[in-house]
């Protein structure tokens, strides 16, 4: 599901009174994002991991409206 920048697999966890949310992301080993970041030690790239909390947090705004 990378090739199409979803990148939260699946919510496991909410509470709207707390205003938290717990999700899982999963990107496979082969995907082409870790070619260059670091062979034999993969690493996801920064952006990615920004672009997985912006997700998030678009789930948690859903779920608290």
């Amino acid at each position: 599901q990378l090739e199409y920048f979803q990148m939260v697999d699946a919510i496991t966890g909410f509470d709207n009174d707390a205003g938290t949310i717990s999700v899982t992301s999963t990107v496979p080993e082969e995907s082409p994002v870790f070619q260059g970041h670091f062979p034999g030690m993969p690493l996801l790239p920064g952006v990615l991991l920004i672009e997985t909390m912006a997700q998030t947090s678009g789930f948690l705004v859903l779920g608290r409206t």
